[in-house]
């Protein structure tokens, strides 16, 4: 029954003094645990069963009360995690979540602004576009350059590659050859094979004792493929122009530190690429689901993406304006753009360069203390803010040795590091990029492996 009078119905439309109960008690749980981010453990999913049957519980047709819901969240959710937003968080590739993009998001949510179409939002269109453009700057590329915010490093490859197969394979593509070193991310091998290629059009070539891809092994597969008939189209590294190819940069992890003197001289050349792969949620420490793709020639990435439909006649599609529905995969998405450019705003650059220095000072520093542990071998001194290392026992099995030492490593709740494999061998490493590790969470990994590598064989 229709009627204008308060009902149960409203229930999705709260008044001003029930949002603000809302905000208010979320806002406190929030706090809470943010302000004491540095006492909670590293690793904390201990009795999970409990945790997981509390939320598996059915969904109510009636619904909870808040002083129910909210309590829930804070102890079977938040609290039942590795703690990804802390700093003894050193795994993997970290960036931690950065409270004023956490309020950026709030505001975009809340307000629900449609950004795909300049015409429907225009300001906020403004503000990713901005960013967009600041994006660019950073890495040298021209005026003529776009990208899209996109939901991370594996999006955004994706559509680089697809970007590339339309601009050079634009009739058929299953002879286009794809290069890559051993240490790529598995983020391209997906969008790849995402993008139609069959994994037998992937070229893993062998990279150097710095794990740098080795020009010359890549030469002579190309030159390889070229005598089959194939068709070198896309490489995930260097080596581009004199074959015609797309050169495609994946900067997802290091890319931000662009932003400091160092990195400037490690990443020249970046503004030659033909692509490139940012993530915000790494390098500028903001909240997952915030990634980056950045095309220098910004119309061939319009031209991959963009399709007409005759229900969007109404709205203003005049090429000049930038229309995100046009560049992206995705026609219906969030406003990105202000957890990214809130923070920015605040803060300014300079504040996030400080903060990225720290982070390669911290792995300088790391790498320092962990050659004066006996038993311990560096693999690969850090370039940026990564380092890799393993302990060499006199006796035992070296795959053995370093798994059990990072289970102990862990065990701790101290720290929060991780393993790969390289050549067959197990790794562990300290990946250094959360906005919330220094010196001293560093040294609580360092102390960690000290403590635990004694009672090594």
């Amino acid at each position: 029954m229709l009627t204008n009078e308060p009902n149960s119905l409203h229930k999705l439309e709260p008044c001003a003094e029930e949002m603000q109960l809302l905000i208010q008690q979320a806002s406190n749980l929030v706090i809470n645990y943010l302000s004491n981010i540095t006492n909670e453990p590293a690793s904390n999913i201990s009795n999970l069963d409990s945790h997981l049957t509390e939320i598996r519980k059915p969904i109510s047709e009636e619904g909870l009360n808040l002083d129910r819901v909210l309590p829930l969240i804070d102890k079977h959710v938040v609290r039942c995690a590795v703690n990804t937003a802390g700093g003894t968080y050193q795994a993997y590739i970290p960036g931690g979540g950065i409270f004023a993009s956490a309020v950026g998001e709030f505001i975009a949510a809340a307000t629900n602004r449609y950004i795909g179409v300049w015409s429907i939002a225009p300001a906020a269109v403004e503000v990713e576009t901005s960013v967009i453009r600041w994006l660019c700057s950073s890495v040298g590329y021209p005026e003529s350059a776009r990208g899209i915010l996109t939901s991370g490093g594996s999006l955004a490859n994706f559509s680089a590659i697809v970007t590339a197969r339309c601009a050079l394979l634009p009739e058929n593509f299953l002879s286009g050859i794809i290069y890559a070193s051993d240490q790529v991310h598995a983020s391209v091998q997906k969008a790849a094979m995402l993008a139609g290629f069959p994994s037998a059009n992937i070229r893993v070539i062998e990279t150097d004792k710095q794990f740098r891809i080795n020009p010359s092994l890549l030469l002579t597969a190309i030159e390889k493929d070229k005598q089959a008939d194939l068709t070198p189209f896309l490489i995930v590294g260097s080596v581009a122009k004199e074959n015609n190819m797309w050169l495609h940069i994946d900067a997802a992890y290091g890319g931000f530190f662009v932003l400091t003197e160092r990195g400037r001289k490690l990443f020249k050349g970046i503004d030659k690429a033909d692509s490139i792969t940012l993530d915000p949620h790494k390098g500028l420490f903001l909240p997952y689901g915030t990634g980056c793709l950045l095309v220098r020639n910004g119309e061939l990435l319009k031209q991959a993406h963009q399709v007409g439909a005759s229900y969007l006649q109404d709205l203003d599609l005049t090429e000049d304006r930038m229309n995100f529905n046009d560049y992206s995969p995705e026609l219906t998405r969030s406003f990105r753009g202000l957890r990214v450019w809130l923070p920015l705003k605040l803060y300014g650059v300079a504040s996030f360069r400080q903060y990225l220095d720290e982070k390669l000072d911290l792995a300088l520093w790391a790498c320092e203390e962990l050659k004066k542990i006996p038993g311990i071998e560096i693999i690969a001194e850090p370039q940026l803010s990564v380092v890799a290392f393993r302990c060499k026992p006199k006796t035992g099995n070296l795959t053995t040795a370093n798994k059990k030492l990072l289970e102990l490593i862990i065990a701790t709740q101290k720290t929060f590091i991780s393993s790969t494999t390289i050549n067959g061998e197990v790794i562990l490493r300290i990946a250094i990029l959360c906005f919330r590790t220094h010196l001293a969470e560093v040294q609580a990994t360092i102390d960690a492996i000290k403590s635990n590598i004694e009672i090594e064989d």
